[in-house]
């Protein structure tokens, strides 16, 4: 019984330390038996690593640069990929789930219900901020726009609102990511004056560390933009089926 207790709580330290920096081993620990009692002693402990902030921007590249998004075969989007539209698009605050709306990276232990804040793996700003920031990027250069505030809209300008809301952001270390989105687009100024809705969903194999985690996120925002953008440039109309993408219920 008592082996088995000390192997449980040398397995929960273990934990803690890969929620603190994932992939590494935990090799602080140390076992000690006193009086055939066993506990767990802190023992020559190593400083916590340092600081790391991500984002799920990407870089601006030009049009012919040929740059490939890391972690995939998909092109990085040059400053403009796409022709003009006729309108321009204004993109709401997104809705993100509390559970991951932070600074912190939070990843999900597959094996259990658990799911660890990382402390020292930090988004440069909180997470919903940096999806709309990454989204609106995505969006003004897939539909050669502009993203405007409603307040300072010019008066008869012909605008796409869009509301959004992220269903699903879930981050599997060394595995992989998912990201599941619904959104509403509202035409102001239009000629199509019915409201449109659409959501999609996407799962991305990451390879080892935050890094490639990181762009795994930014490469599943990608696709997902991709399918929005088609969504808001055709005039709400079901988007073309995507291998990478799961398209729900666009009309």
């Amino acid at each position: 019984m008592i082996a088995l207790s000390v192997l449980r709580l040398l397995k929960r330290f273990r934990r803690n330390a890969v929620s603190r920096s994932p992939g590494a081993v935990a090799s602080c620990p140390k076992m000690v038996v006193v009086a055939g009692v066993a506990t767990l002693a802190l023992v020559g402990c190593a400083s916590p690593d340092a600081t790391r902030y991500y984002t799920l921007q990407e870089p601006l590249v030009s049009s012919d640069s040929g740059s490939v998004r890391p972690g995939s075969s998909t092109p990085v989007d040059p400053v403009v990929s796409g022709a003009a539209v006729p309108f321009l698009i204004s993109l709401q605050p997104v809705v993100v789930p509390e559970q991951v709306d932070r600074l912190q990276i939070v990843v999900t232990d597959p094996g259990s219900t658990q799911v660890y804040p990382l402390e020292s793996s930090l988004w440069v700003a909180p997470l919903s901020r940096e999806f709309r920031a990454a989204l609106s990027a995505h969006l003004q250069k897939q539909l050669n726009t502009l993203d405007v505030d409603l307040m300072q809209l010019p008066q008869g300008q012909s605008v796409w609102k869009i509301m959004s809301a992220v269903q699903r952001f879930e981050s599997v270390y060394e595995q992989q990511v998912v990201l599941e989105m619904t959104w509403t687009l509202e035409s102001l100024n239009l000629k199509t004056e019915q409201s449109r809705v659409c959501g999609a969903r996407t799962v991305v194999r990451v390879g080892n560390g935050m890094s490639a985690l990181v762009q795994g996120h930014q490469e599943a925002l990608h696709r997902v933009a991709r399918v929005m953008a088609a969504h808001i440039r055709s005039a709400g109309q079901k988007p073309a089926d995507q291998p990478d993408v799961e398209i729900k219920a666009c009309r």
